[in-house]
């Protein structure tokens, strides 16, 4: 896919398509403040990663994006993101064969279990004047549950690329390199 295309806008019936080809659309957020990324560091898995999860059926990828900043960084951190998901830039586009649970659903209603993941990868740059979001362990988002995350490592692209080449997969770790030499390319970060 064209990392160029920054303007493409990704409809109902391209989610269609994804899923008929067997995948399951997700989002991956690179969160972008005062010319920093944000890297997520997991309670379940060691190392580093971007907000991510699935496009849940019915939604966009920018209604996923905000769902998922406040069900896995809780409440306070996306009150703090001031998420602005217009501003959404669209990066580019992936897939990745992995077990996923469950079925996809299409908009006729046909139910499809998919192979692997599709991912739509995007830059978010917050809002200026924004404070920079940090997780409070103690948040209890909107669902009741907790944060999924230990914290938020704001950075620049030289210690990105360290913290998220140590990735063990291979495939979600050239998805993460290619983000952030996008990020350092189109001048969002250092």
């Amino acid at each position: 896919m064209d990392p160029e295309n920054s303007k493409r806008q990704i409809t109902q019936s391209d989610l269609d398509q994804i899923k008929r080809e067997y995948y399951r659309p997700c989002i991956v957020a690179a969160l972008v403040c005062d010319r920093k990324v944000g890297l997520l560091q997991s309670k379940k898995y060691f190392g580093y990663e971007f907000l991510q999860g699935g496009i849940e059926f019915g939604e966009d990828p920018l209604e996923a994006m905000k769902r998922e900043v406040m069900e896995e960084t809780g409440f306070w951190f996306y009150s703090l993101c001031n998420f602005p998901p217009e501003k959404a830039e669209y990066l580019f586009e992936a897939r990745m064969e992995t077990k996923v649970k469950g079925n996809v659903r299409l908009t006729s209603g046909e139910e499809i279990h998919p192979k692997g993941k599709h991912y739509l990868v995007y830059a978010v740059k917050l809002r200026e004047n924004s404070s920079v979001p940090q997780i409070d362990q103690n948040d209890v988002n909107f669902s009741g549950s907790t944060v999924k995350f230990l914290k938020c490592e704001w950075t620049d692209s030289s210690k990105a690329t360290g913290l998220m080449s140590k990735d063990n997969n291979p495939i979600k770790r050239d998805i993460s390199l290619q983000t952030i030499n996008l990020l350092k390319k189109k001048g969002y970060i250092d």
